[in-house]
């Protein structure tokens, strides 16, 4: 457990590979500042993830996208984002409390989280992208923001080792609820490159300011549940406040 202690700052990637059980709980006033740092949390192949009475500001780490070849966005095959909670192949997790607020990019994104899925009384506020001068504009890249994203994903986007089995075993029987959230002014726009300023639906990073939830792969009995949530102020290309 976390106690309260004045504003931590962090500057690291802290990233969970493989793990069973793992809980993040604040008691008090909790709070973690990470600066302009490439700072993020990170959890793959892991599974019962419990998030509480935590504050996030101004975190954002850089993790590739899941996105492949596409004919009008041919330089984003595995770009890379901001965000600063980040779960691939993860099942069974828990966000209650939690704040999470003026990332350079996405508040949470998660690909491929399956099982039961509790995200409750919780803010995602001021997410969006910030462009970094000391980088430089690159197309692999991409400085967008957005509250939420979850995605299930065909095999062929798949990012790690796993088998096309392994994978499907988190397509399906999955139930998502998002309960009494705030979700107020982020924003899902992309400002890439010219040539790639094509304002259609399949564009990438653009779609659900507030909240996006996508299933692209062959997912089959799959709940979801938005009730009591706050939608105020978010922009995006595509669905501004929420896109399902």
């Amino acid at each position: 457990d976390l106690h309260s202690f004045p504003t931590r700052r962090s500057s690291d990637l802290y990233s969970f590979v493989n793990m069973n059980t793992f809980g993040l709980h604040g008691t008090g006033d909790v709070k973690i500042t990470c600066g302009n740092a490439n700072v993020s949390l990170s959890f793959l192949l892991s599974n019962n993830i419990s998030i509480e009475r935590v504050t996030l500001q101004k975190c954002g780490g850089w993790h590739t996208s899941t996105y492949t070849l596409h004919k009008y966005f041919p330089k984003l095959q595995g770009a890379l984002f901001k965000t600063a909670l980040y779960f691939r192949y993860c099942r069974n997790l828990r966000v209650s409390d939690v704040e999470i607020s003026h990332s350079p990019g996405l508040g949470a994104n998660l690909y491929d989280v399956g099982g039961v899925v509790n995200v409750t009384n919780s803010v995602f506020a001021n997410n969006s992208g910030l462009y970094d001068h000391a980088i430089g504009i690159k197309s692999e890249l991409v400085y967008s923001g957005g509250g939420i994203f979850l995605m299930l994903n065909p095999y062929i986007n798949n990012t790690l080792n796993v088998s096309s089995e392994e994978h499907d075993t988190y397509q399906h029987n999955n139930q998502y609820l998002f309960s009494n959230c705030h979700f107020l002014r982020n924003v899902a726009q992309w400002f890439g490159e010219e040539n790639q300023e094509l304002y259609t639906p399949a564009r990438p990073f653009t779609l659900g300011g507030g909240l996006a939830v996508f299933f692209e792969s062959n997912a089959s009995s799959c709940s979801v549940k938005i009730q009591g949530c706050t939608f105020r102020n978010n922009n995006a290309s595509w669905g501004g406040g929420l896109q399902v």
